[in-house]
């Protein structure tokens, strides 16, 4: 509680201004105060969660860099929130710079070639996706405690420096902003997928999805040989019936 606060002038006066002054000032420090303990308590609570899954149904993911068969986790959902940045299937979009020149046939290998690299480095899981001559598409799966924003910044660092070297050109290359959103449930999944592997024909490149070289649409062939010819394997996901992130 506050004191009173009467500073003496003249003939016994109060001056009213200082007192209101320092009632203002009390404030404000209280504020503060009040401000820098939600800080403190909410990142003690941050760095003392566990990691756990996302779901709580066993999750199938056969995964092209173990060389192995499907694995299956089956950990608990967690009751503690925590901001929705990792350990979801994240469907992103980044695009060239207005002045860039655009990607020739001959360049795409280098973007797989990094985000292969990436991936290996990292621990992400590559579900999808699609290149474009400004733009490409992907749905990106980053494990706990990485971040989705940590996968792209080194993938659109190193392509950079890649494209930079290839070219002779320096400057910014990629968008300094990308766009994101983690995906829902399988339905969209579905959905997703299924944008980015039309995205070549919407766009006139070519009359059918599986002619498009540059996108996951032939991983998912039942021809054993049409997949092992894709430029890049992917992680195969299997997201159990109602699925919710």
């Amino acid at each position: 509680m506050l004191e009173p606060c009467f500073s003496s002038t003249q003939a016994g006066r109060l001056s009213l201004p200082a007192c209101v002054e320092e009632v203002t000032q009390n404030a404000r420090a209280s504020e503060r105060r009040r401000s820098c303990e939600k800080i403190n308590n909410l990142t003690q609570r941050r760095q003392g969660a566990k990691r756990v899954a996302t779901v709580s149904a066993f999750l199938t993911v056969g995964s092209s860099l173990s060389g192995v068969g499907p694995r299956c986790y089956a950990d608990a959902m967690s009751n503690v929130h925590r901001l929705r940045l990792t350990d979801r299937i994240f469907f992103v979009n980044v695009n060239l710079r207005p002045r860039i020149r655009r990607f020739r046939d001959s360049e795409y290998p280098l973007i797989l070639d990094v985000m292969h690299a990436s991936r290996q480095r990292l621990g992400f899981l590559l579900c999808g996706y699609v290149l474009m001559p400004d733009h490409w598409h992907a749905l990106i799966w980053p494990q706990y405690p990485l971040l989705i924003s940590q996968v792209l910044h080194d993938v659109k660092k190193i392509t950079t420096l890649r494209f930079h070297a290839l070219r002779g050109s320096k400057g910014p290359f990629w968008q300094h902003q990308f766009w994101d959103r983690f995906v829902r449930h399988e339905r969209e999944f579905k959905q997703r997928l299924k944008y980015m592997h039309m995205n070549p024909v919407r766009r006139g490149l070519v009359k059918r999805p599986e002619d498009w070289r540059w996108s996951s649409y032939n991983n998912f062939a039942l021809d054993k040989a049409t997949v092992a010819a894709c430029p890049i394997q992917i992680d195969y996901v299997s997201l159990p019936v109602g699925y919710r992130a």
